[in-house]
């Protein structure tokens, strides 16, 4: 169990990191286990290399987790990069909200109607996100044969 620390976007992952894991070191003589980064998609390219530093140099574990693309089917930038440098990528599945096939895409929803333009990233959750199949991205209103 450990404190999380948001990323900022300016925050040196590998010094971090590699100050923290000194300082566990020279507290009980055992390295870092793992570092978990959730929501993933929100790293910058630089904290992507960092995080690459610290499995290569370091010799930590990185488990990254997040979305793939936006709601405009762009990648974020950490997800862009993590498919780029990670060493292996788990795709964790999910269904569609109107159909129950595979979900690639995430639907916006405002005030009932489907959102494809505006700003990349806007908290939400279920209220306002929907996951959706290729199909029902471009034709949530149509039933699927």
């Amino acid at each position: 169990s450990r404190q999380a620390l948001p990323i900022e976007p300016d925050l040196d992952l590998f010094d971090y990191i590699a100050a923290l894991n000194r300082q566990e070191e020279a507290n009980d003589g055992h390295p870092l286990a793992a570092v978990l980064i959730d929501e993933a998609q929100f790293l910058k390219k630089e904290q992507v290399i960092q995080c690459a530093r610290i499995v290569d140099d370091l010799h930590i574990p990185v488990m990254a987790f997040g979305l793939k693309n936006d709601f405009q089917n762009h990648l974020f930038e950490g997800s862009e990069y993590l498919l780029l440098y990670a060493d292996k990528i788990e795709e964790m599945k999910t269904i569609c909200h109107f159909c129950g096939h595979k979900a690639t895409m995430a639907l916006r929803y405002k005030d009932g109607q489907p959102v494809y333009e505006g700003e990349q990233v806007q908290i939400g959750g279920d209220e306002a996100y929907y996951p959706v199949c290729r199909f029902h991205y471009f034709h949530p209103e149509q039933a699927r044969d």
